[in-house]
């Protein structure tokens, strides 16, 4: 495993937003068809790079409207992380938007951020599914931090040098 911080897991997005945003705002070919959320919805999802999906979501929504928190990495490769992102999934069923069609959206009402986070690591920790837990960060705090080869979480302090933790 990579100390990078592209390393691919869980993660978790809460919005500041009041003013509806379509989930696809970034494609106007499709953006008038799709849900649109705000403050008080929330996504957990998976991604092979943290990193580059915090970038995603800034696009999409806005910097100042998006608070992205990785909730665990995953080592296992894609597999392992596909199979964690159907289990969470599973358990936020009850919480998830349909869309215009039906379809069971990836973004949540009626769950509170921590609520989610910890739903989401219960779920991950039940699925005996490898992992690294990231610790809780601040609303709005965006540092993906990144792990050593270990899979341990590189202390705050050796963050300014990657290569030593």
């Amino acid at each position: 495993m990579s100390n990078k911080r592209t390393s691919g897991g869980l993660y978790r997005v809460t919005l500041n937003n009041e003013t509806p945003i379509s989930v696809n705002a970034g494609d106007h070919r499709v953006a008038h068809r799709a849900i649109q959320v705000r403050r008080g919805d929330i996504k957990v999802g998976r991604s092979e790079n943290l990193t580059r999906r915090h970038g995603d979501y800034i696009r999409t929504f806005g910097r100042d409207n998006v608070n992205f928190c990785a909730l665990a990495y995953i080592p296992g490769g894609k597999s392992d992380r596909d199979r964690a992102e159907s289990v969470v999934f599973e358990c936020f069923r009850s919480f998830r938007i349909r869309g215009t069609t039906g379809r069971l959206n990836e973004w949540m009402t009626g769950v509170s951020a921590s609520d989610a986070r910890a739903m989401a690591l219960e779920a991950l920790r039940d699925s005996g599914i490898e992992h690294f837990v990231v610790p809780e960060q601040t609303e709005g705090e965006a540092d993906i931090p990144p792990i050593t080869a270990s899979g341990q979480i590189c202390p705050a302090k050796d963050r300014t040098d990657e290569a030593s933790c």
